[in-house]
């Protein structure tokens, strides 16, 4: 099995990803949208939304992923008062 996980700071980590997956990767690495960028994995709702109906659909629905994405932004909010986010 082939894995991709990399932490890119340039904003190019998707570009990555899907070029990993294009080459052959079962797996790789990306981040809840909420949660991407910056010094985190790339954003994996880009990462869903650029293969969805290509041959290497993930299967994830785009407005769940959403939902989860927005759960979480809520809750890191609450969490991360104070902080540089």
């Amino acid at each position: 099995m082939r894995a991709a996980s990399l932490v890119l700071t340039l904003g190019t980590g998707v570009a990555t990803q899907l070029a990993a997956a294009a080459a052959g990767a079962d797996i790789i690495d990306a981040a809840i949208d909420s949660m991407s960028g910056l010094t985190s994995q790339p954003s994996m709702g880009a990462i869903v939304n650029a293969l969805a109906g290509t041959e290497l659909d993930t299967g994830v629905d785009p407005q769940q992923l959403l939902l989860l994405s927005n759960y979480w932004w809520v809750m890191g909010r609450k969490s991360w008062t104070g902080c540089c986010c």
